[in-house]
């Protein structure tokens, strides 16, 4: 199973539901405060790249590994 997530304007949202319906595909709708944190976070196109970009730089072992210093 995928999930896809549409933001969109009500009457927009509504055509998708009728359409939907239509195909017989199981949809369910969230409230805001459902979205995780990462989905949240990826939102954003330039958050997006940043991210991404962590993730293949920690995933290739470019990482620097520093201490938690004391304020």
């Amino acid at each position: 199973m995928e999930t896809l997530i549409i933001e969109a304007e009500n009457q927009k949202i509504k055509a998708l539901k009728t359409l939907l319906t239509a195909f017989g595909v199981n949809y369910r709708v969230a409230k805001k405060s459902e979205l995780d944190t990462t989905d949240y976070l990826l939102k954003s196109k330039k958050n997006r790249k940043s991210l991404l970009e962590s993730i293949g730089e920690l995933k290739k072992g470019e990482i620097i590994n520093r201490e938690l210093l004391e304020l």
